[in-house]
């Protein structure tokens, strides 16, 4: 029985790439699976008390002294008692004030950081060990720290979450996390431009017949001078704008459909010159060759550039938005209503749809206007992750 413990224990902590486990979840793991009944009244005494007969390999106890808490360790095949080899071992920089404590080793709580990273983006990291590896290769270890947690947080929308609307918010948050830049109060904003605000606020005082509106006006104004130079929502916008590839941001922009308009179907100038002189989409109506209805759009569509097929623009026969500046002011739109959604959400305890597994597209209302949304949470996590990716690029040694 004993030997059946020892390769089980053994074979699951090289499967689940775990250094050591505690006692009392090994003989969880024992119990699963039939091999050894725990007492639920002294959870992990049955296999405590084979640890203290030196029947299991890898028992060790933290410290080692009696009533030390008991683990059993991984080891390798033809190598005794050894620990896992050199090159998974993670660095030793990271999290300098975590230490020991009686309920869990220091080393054992990095190494369930390190799994619940490994499963966040297994596809994307290749084996654990190259994780490691990378992780090892960050300059700053507060930057590997960085990593660490936000990949850590992000497993629990990736995996755990299951609204696509609270896995959104929650990446949402990991880019603010990310994305930190020193912070001003609005007070401290205002004293630091108080000439401007102090000649704006005698203008009201000397030409005004509204005191209370235009002073109303005049705050809302710097509040929104203060969010584009400070807010959270511009961190997020930067983050992403710098670390989206143009055809990420492109599919982006075309998944939020907030114009409602006139679409023409299997129409664009481009491809229709003999239609060049049409003025408007009317025009265009009129001469019967083309469908014209009323739909919601993306935000830069127009009908005499960008052909639609079946309902979709086709951004792989043309699109305005490539290599254009405009694509990054297009772009900030749809930063902004994502961002909104979010803070209706924080503020207002607000809720929105967004498509879930098998579903299309969704429609919703956001700021009294229709809206339909066309990305799978897929997508969202794929572009997600490449950010992270080219953020922590940057990063290395």
């Amino acid at each position: 029985m004993e030997e059946k413990i020892n390769i089980f224990l053994q074979d699951k902590l090289k499967r689940e790439n775990q250094r050591e486990v505690t006692a009392i979840d090994a003989n969880k793991w024992l119990e699963a699976v039939g091999l050894l009944k725990d007492n639920h009244q002294r959870p992990g005494s049955p296999l405590r008390k084979l640890l203290r007969s030196g029947r299991i390999r890898g028992a060790k106890q933290k410290p080692d002294r009696p009533y030390g808490r008991w683990f059993i360790k991984r080891v390798e095949e033809g190598d005794g008692e050894s620990e896992i080899t050199t090159d998974e071992k993670i660095r030793n920089d990271i999290y300098p004030r975590l230490v020991d404590t009686p309920l869990w080793t220091r080393e054992g709580h990095i190494d369930v950081l390190i799994n619940e990273c490994y499963k966040a983006m297994e596809q994307k990291l290749g084996k654990k060990s190259d994780f490691i590896n990378y992780l090892n290769k960050i300059e700053r270890p507060e930057d590997a720290e960085l990593l660490i947690d936000v990949l850590s947080f992000y497993n629990k929308a990736k995996n755990y979450a299951e609204d696509t609307f609270i896995k959104v918010i929650m990446m949402i948050s990991c880019i603010e996390k990310i994305a930190v830049e020193k912070h001003m109060f609005f007070q401290d904003w205002l004293l630091k431009y108080e000439p401007v605000v102090k000649e704006r606020v005698e203008k009201i005082l000397i030409g005004t017949h509204d005191l209370h509106n235009d002073f109303k006006k005049l705050v809302s104004e710097l509040k929104d001078e203060y969010n584009k130079e400070y807010g959270s929502s511009r961190k997020v916008r930067t983050f992403l704008s710098t670390h989206l590839t143009e055809d990420e941001k492109i599919n982006l922009i075309r998944c939020f459909r907030l114009k409602h308009t006139s679409r023409a179907h299997r129409f664009s100038k481009r491809m229709e010159p003999g239609y060049k002189d049409i003025e408007t989409i009317e025009d265009l109506k009129k001469t019967g060759r083309f469908s014209v209805n009323e739909a919601l759009m993306p935000s830069c569509y127009s009908w005499e550039s960008c052909y639609v097929d079946y309902g979709q623009c086709c951004p792989e026969i043309y699109c305005t938005l490539r290599g254009n500046k405009s694509l990054d002011e297009t772009l900030k739109e749809i930063i902004d209503v994502i961002y909104g959604m979010r803070s209706k959400f924080v503020h207002n305890a607000k809720m929105f749809n967004l498509p879930k597994k098998d579903v299309f597209s969704v429609l919703d209302v956001y700021m009294d206007k229709g809206v339909s949304i066309e990305m799978k949470i897929e997508a969202f996590e794929e572009m997600f992750e490449n950010c992270l990716k080219r953020f922590f690029n940057k990063k290395l040694k």
